[in-house]
């Protein structure tokens, strides 16, 4: 039985840690509405990264293309 209180307990707290008070979020949405840039975060460089990689395979798709394209032709 006291298992269940103290898992109880632990989740309540949990979920009521999780919440914001309406003043903190008063605060964070008027400075979003300040404020029209991005927010930097410790993802930039893999989000850079995966940016990069698609412009890679979107090059490398359409140069497969063209040499298709091509070969079809020649024959």
């Amino acid at each position: 039985m006291n298992a269940k209180w103290l898992m109880t307990v632990v989740c309540v707290s949990g979920l009521g840690g999780c919440g914001r008070s309406a003043d903190l979020q008063q605060e964070t949405s008027g400075a979003a509405e300040n404020t029209e840039t991005e927010r930097e975060s410790v993802f930039d460089p893999l989000t850079e990264t995966l940016d990069r990689a698609e412009g890679v395979e979107d090059t490398l798709r359409e140069q497969s293309e063209e040499l298709r394209r091509r070969v079809e032709e020649a024959e």
